[in-house]
Order: structure tokens, then C-alpha cells, then sequence
């Protein structure tokens, strides 16, 4: 039964480029994250006001840090795997509709950020630097979807994989049970035939006879 639950719990590696496309969006994802992060503390700094705009890019770029760090270890874990995928779907789409209210109303809080920074030579540079922030946010928006097919991918391989696995260790467990049992068989029949022989040496000299002819 031991054997049988190990053989039950075992995780067979999915398609390793699969997994390595992952590991490197998600990767991209990582450096994002911490880009929505710094977005998130800028806007804080230029408006002086925690609203849910602002408080919504460090919450995002929060989430996406710690998951994006975690999931360089699901390579055998197919439930976190999914787990993961999940709020990275999630993230996609509430980062997806950020940045299309970002995209439509980017003029808009570009001259927000000039009107709490003044006209001077380094608030111009500042804005071009907000209009940067606002473009990375748009990346790592199909760096999330991409990364999420190929996890996805990497996932269903990995399933696919350890189901052929399972069958093929539960096949050899079988093989192996139905030996050891033939074994005790034989092992039986001989000990009751050497109690027998005991019990009455006249078989033992019928055996030998037999044997000779």
C-alpha cells in the first residue's frame, strides 16, 4: 500500500522548454512588477494622496513581485502551478483594465503630474519619465498573458507526463507483486513438500527415483 501511494504522489517534470519560456516570462514579469512597484511609490510621491489608483499599482505590482518569486519553484507542484496561474489571470485582467483606463486617459494624468510639478526643467523630465512607467505597464501586461499560456502549457504536460508515469510505475508494481506472490507459492509448495518427505521418507526415495529416471 506504501508503494502504491508513493507511486500516487509522484510528479513526473513536464516539457522542459515549455518550462524554461515560463521561467523566462515570468522572469520579465518579476522585473515589471518591481516597475509597477516603483510606479506605484511615484505616484504616491507626485500626488501626496493615497487614493485607489495609486494604492491599485502597489497593491498589483505587490502581488506580481511575491508570485512571480514563488513560482521559480513550481516545476513539480502541478496544484500550485494552477494556483498560481489563477492569480496570474486574475492580475492580468486587473492590470489589463488599468491600462486601458491608463492608455485613454494618459493625457489626462500627464497633466496631473505637470500640475503637481511645476514647469521646471527637471518636472519635464520627471513626466517622460511618468509616461515611461505608464508604457512598462502596458508590457507587462502581455509579458503576464504570455507567461501565463506557456504555464499553462508547462502545466498540462506536466499532468499528461505524470499520468504515463504513474501507469507505467503502477504496470512494474503489478509485475513485481505478481512475482513476489509466485515466489511464496513455491516457497510454500517446497516447505510442505520437505515436510512431507520428513514425515514420510518413502516419498523422498520416490522423488529421488523419479528424478533419476
Amino acid at each position: 500500500m506504501k508503494a502504491i501511494d508513493n507511486i500516487r504522489n509522484s510528479v513526473k517534470e513536464g516539457n522542459s522548454c515549455l518550462f524554461l519560456l515560463f521561467v523566462v516570462f515570468n522572469f520579465l514579469i518579476f522585473l515589471s512588477s518591481l516597475g509597477i512597484l516603483g510606479c506605484g511609490v511615484y505616484l504616491f510621491v507626485i500626488t501626496k494622496e493615497a487614493n485607489t489608483f495609486n494604492i491599485s499599482f502597489l497593491v498589483t505590482g505587490a502581488l506580481m513581485l511575491l508570485f512571480s518569486t514563488l513560482a521559480f519553484k513550481l516545476r513539480k507542484s502541478v496544484h500550485l502551478l494552477c494556483f498560481y496561474l489563477l492569480i496570474l489571470f486574475i492580475v492580468f485582467l486587473f492590470q489589463l483594465v488599468i491600462t486601458i483606463v491608463m492608455i485613454i486617459k494618459k493625457e489626462a494624468l500627464v497633466d496631473l503630474a505637470k500640475k503637481y510639478m511645476g514647469d521646471s526643467d527637471k518636472s519635464i523630465q520627471e513626466v517622460e519619465k511618468f509616461e515611461e512607467e505608464i508604457n512598462t505597464s502596458v508590457l507587462s501586461v502581455s509579458y503576464a498573458l504570455i507567461a501565463f499560456l506557456f504555464g499553462y502549457c508547462y502545466r498540462s504536460s506536466t499532468q499528461s507526463k505524470t499520468i504515463k508515469h504513474r501507469e507505467n510505475l503502477m504496470d512494474k508494481q503489478r509485475y513485481s507483486d505478481q512475482v513476489k506472490e509466485c515466489e511464496k507459492l513455491v516457497q510454500l509448495n517446497n516447505d510442505k513438500r520437505v515436510m512431507y518427505e520428513q514425515k514420510y521418507p518413502e516419498l523422498a526415495k520416490h522423488r529421488k527415483v523419479n528424478s533419476v529416471q
